[in-house]
């Protein structure tokens, strides 16, 4: 979270969950688009003009028309009074550290702290990295999480190359934007993790921001993963905009799709339902 500013402009986009608000202004400018390419067809006589224009309108209702994953829209956290996320990737993260019986637990980037405080439930020992000290006080302030988990205000990949301590699992949940810091896209900062695990059952998870089917993001991500580990898997969910994909990399042959474990006052049976709709999928070109 990078600031109170952001945060209630956050809550205002959850607010407008189904993007309805967006609808007209959006099937306008596709309309136009439709019409422009229609003009530039007429005047090149080229159908790979009008082709290449279609494509476009059709992404962009795809992206109007269909609802995102969450229903919070832009991978906010959100919480029961306990702190308990109602974020299906969260769950699914979660999911897999349990079955990994990982003890301790390396988390880069705060958030909402909601899987930190999950895991912390548990008796797992978790710390937490974040270069934004203000994500580490709204976390303890507004989303539960516990004194318990140690929280350093630090860059993770710094945090990572001072640091002795081996951890049975490390968990990468930090964005710039809509993409991950240059630093945590580099070989080097792979590596340092790789070294960082510990135990037969080591496990790397990231948390993967897919725009639509047609993001090749995750599958490069994968790719780049697999310069460092043997195996590496995606979880993701097909045919729907704005979503969260999970990464696994290390100890993951044995990894079952994840379902719902710790249930969240509110909202436990929507997250069974996206639980269920996750698989581990293959790499697209």
């Amino acid at each position: 979270m990078p600031d109170d500013e952001g945060w209630w402009r956050n809550a205002a986009i959850a607010a407008d969950s189904d993007g309805s608000s967006l609808l007209a202004p959006l099937l306008a400018i596709g309309v136009a688009l439709l019409l422009i390419g229609a003009i530039a067809a007429l005047l090149t006589r080229s159908e790979a003009t009008l082709t290449r224009w279609l494509l476009a309108l059709h992404k962009l209702l795809a992206r109007t028309l269909r609802r995102p994953r969450s229903d919070t829209w832009a991978h906010q956290s959100v919480a029961d009074a306990h702190g308990i996320s109602l974020a299906d990737y969260i769950h699914a993260i979660y999911g897999f550290l349990r079955q990994t019986r990982a003890r301790d637990v390396l988390m880069i980037g705060c958030g909402g702290g909601t899987l930190a405080t999950m895991l912390d439930s548990d008796g797992i020992n978790v710390t937490v990295v974040d270069i934004d000290a203000r994500s580490i006080e709204l976390a303890r302030r507004y989303f539960n999480l516990p004194d318990t988990v140690t929280c350093h205000v630090a860059d993770g990949a710094e945090f990572l190359r001072r640091t002795r301590t081996r951890y049975d699992a490390i968990v990468l949940d930090a964005y710039n934007g809509g993409d991950f810091p240059d630093v945590f896209k580099k070989s080097s900062y792979l590596s340092s993790v790789k070294a960082h695990l510990t135990g037969a059952n080591a496990i790397y998870l990231e948390n993967m921001l897919v725009d639509d089917d047609d993001d090749r993001a995750p599958d490069n991500r994968v790719r780049l993963l697999q310069q460092i580990w043997p195996d590496v898997r995606l979880l993701d969910c097909d045919g729907w905009v704005d979503r969260n994909a999970v990464i696994a990399a290390g100890a993951v042959r044995g990894l079952r799709k994840p379902k719902l474990i710790l249930r969240p006052a509110r909202g436990a049976k929507k997250l069974e339902r996206e639980l269920d709709s996750l698989c581990f999928r293959r790499l697209r070109s």
